[in-house]
C-alpha cells in the first residue's frame, strides 16, 4: 500500500473527487465504468483525517452520493426486498462474524480498515450498481466494460514491467501489486470473464473487443507464474467444455487436456518447497482456528497467532505470513464459525440463484468468473483484498441482475 500524505497528493484528491463527482451527476453510466476500470489503484491511498481513502473508494462513495434520491422511494426498498432478500442473511452472518471477532481481538484500527475497504465499500458498490441497473441509469454492458477495462488496465501496466525488466527475485511478475499471486488473483477472474462474454455474446460487438482484452491479461497471468490462478481458470473451462449445453466429443477432449494439465499442475506444486511450506500454514491455522473456534481471532491478525504458535513446531519455512493462504481458513480465523456459515451459505444462495436464471449465457458467463476465485480460495486468500472484494459483490450484482 502506498500512502501519499503530501498536501499535493490531497489537492490531487480532491481535484479526481470533483471532477469524478460532476462525471457521475452528469453521465452516471460513464462514472461507473470508469471507477471499476481504476479499481486496480486501490493501494494508492490518501489520508482523509485518520481514515486512509483510496481512489476507487472515493469513487464508490461518489457513486452511492449520487444514487441517493432512489434510496428515499418507498418502491427502492420494495425491489431491493423482493430480488436481494436472498442475499441478506448470508451476508449478515459474515458481517456479524467480522465485527465480533474485531471486537474479541481489540484490533481495532486494523479490523475496522479491513471491514471499511474490504467488505463495506465494496458491498455498497454492488448494491448501487444493481439497482443502477435495476432502474435503467446504467447498462450490464457498462459494468463489464468497466470491469474488464480494469483487467486490462493493470495488464497493460504489468507488461510495462516485463518491458522494462522489472521482476521479482525469481522473476516471476508482481508489478505494483507486492506479490505475484495478488496480481493472480484480479486478473485471473477477468481474463475469464472477457472470454465467456465473448462466447455469451451479449452483443456482437463484445466478441471481438473481449477476446482481445481477455488475451492481453493472458501474458501478464502467465507471467505470474501462479498456479492457483491459472489452475482454477482451467479448471473452470474444463468444466464448461465437459458439461456445456453443446458439448461436442472434440470439446470434451479438450476439457480431459484442461483436467491433465491442472492434474499435472497440482502432483508438480506438491514436490515444490512453497507447497511444503503451504502445508505448515495450514496445520498452524487449524490449530489456531480448534484454539478460537467460534470467534476467531480477528481480522488482521493471523500473523500475529502464527507467529506466537512457532514454538510449537520446528523452525517455519516462511515468517511473514499475513494470511494462512486459504479463503476458508481465513474467513473461519477472521470472523468465526458464523462468518465462515455466512460465506459458503453466500455461494449456495448464489448458485441456486444461476439455476433459476434458467442458465441463460450471460449469467453461466458470470457464474464462472465467480467461481474462480472460489476455486483458487482452496490454496490462496482470494476475495480477502480491497480489488478482488469489489470484483467479487460487482459481479454478485450482475448475476442479481441477469434475467
Amino acid at each position: 500500500m502506498i500512502l501519499v500524505e503530501t498536501i499535493s497528493g490531497f489537492l490531487l484528491l480532491a481535484l479526481v473527487g470533483v471532477g469524478f463527482a460532476v462525471l457521475a451527476w452528469w453521465r452516471f453510466a460513464a462514472a461507473v465504468g470508469v471507477a471499476l476500470t481504476l479499481i486496480p489503484l486501490w493501494h494508492i491511498r490518501f489520508p482523509v483525517g485518520p481514515v486512509p481513502v483510496s481512489v476507487p473508494e472515493l469513487m464508490s462513495l461518489i457513486l452511492f452520493a449520487r444514487a441517493l434520491p432512489l434510496f428515499a422511494q418507498r418502491s427502492t426498498w420494495t425491489l431491493a426486498w423482493q430480488k436481494l432478500r436472498f442475499l441478506a442473511w448470508p451476508i449478515a452472518l459474515l458481517i456479524t462474524g467480522l465485527a465480533l471477532g474485531i471486537l474479541r481481538s481489540g484490533a481495532y484500527r486494523t479490523g475496522l480498515g479491513i471491514l471499511k475497504s474490504w467488505f463495506l465499500v465494496p458491498l455498497l458498490l454492488g448494491f448501487v450498481l444493481w439497482l443502477a441497473m435495476e432502474r435503467g441509469t446504467a447498462k450490464k454492458a457498462h459494468v463489464l466494460a468497466g470491469l474488464i477495462g480494469g483487467g486490462v488496465f493493470a495488464a497493460v501496466g504489468a507488461i510495462g514491467y516485463i518491458v522494462s525488466g522489472d521482476l521479482a527475485y525469481d522473476n516471476r511478475l508482481t508489478a505494483w501489486y507486492g506479490s505475484p499471486n495478488f496480481l493472480a488473483m484480479y486478473l485471473a477472474p477477468l481474463t475469464v470473464l472477457a472470454f465467456a462474454i465473448s462466447r455469451a455474446a451479449i452483443a456482437h460487438e463484445w466478441q471481438t473487443v473481449s477476446r482481445w482484452a481477455g488475451a492481453i491479461m493472458v501474458l501478464p497471468l502467465l507471467l505470474t507464474r501462479s498456479l492457483g490462478a491459472m489452475g482454477a481458470s482451467l479448471a473452470v473451462g474444463a468444466g464448461v467444455l465437459w458439461f456445456g449445453r453443446k458439448a461436442t466429443i472434440r470439446k470434451r477432449v479438450l476439457a480431459v487436456v484442461l483436467a491433465a494439465l491442472v492434474l499435472g499442475a497440482f502432483l508438480y506444486a506438491v514436490f515444490q518447497p512453497p507447497f511444503a511450506s503451504r502445508r505448515v500454514i495450514w496445520q498452524v491455522a487449524l490449530e489456531i482456528g480448534f484454539s478460537h473456534a467460534f470467534l476467531g481471532i480477528g481480522p488482521g491478525t493471523f500473523e500475529t497467532a502464527y507467529l506466537q504458535n512457532q514454538p510449537k513446531h520446528p523452525p517455519y519455512p516462511e515468517w511473514a505470513v499475513p494470511h494462512p493462504h486459504s479463503l476458508f481458513f481465513t474467513a473461519w480465523l477472521s470472523a468465526g464459525l458464523m462468518g465462515l456459515a455466512g460465506l459458503v451459505w453466500l455461494f449456495v444462495v448464489l448458485w441456486r440463484r444461476f439455476r433459476q436464471t434458467k442458465k441463460s449465457p450471460f449469467a453461466g458467463a458470470v457464474a464462472l468468473t465467480l467461481m474462480v476465485p472460489l476455486l483458487h480460495g482452496l490454496v490462496d486468500t482470494t476475495l480477502w483484498r480491497a480489488d478482488l472484494a469489489t470484483v467479487w459483490w460487482v459481479l454478485v450484482a450482475l448475476l442479481v441482475a441477469a434475467p
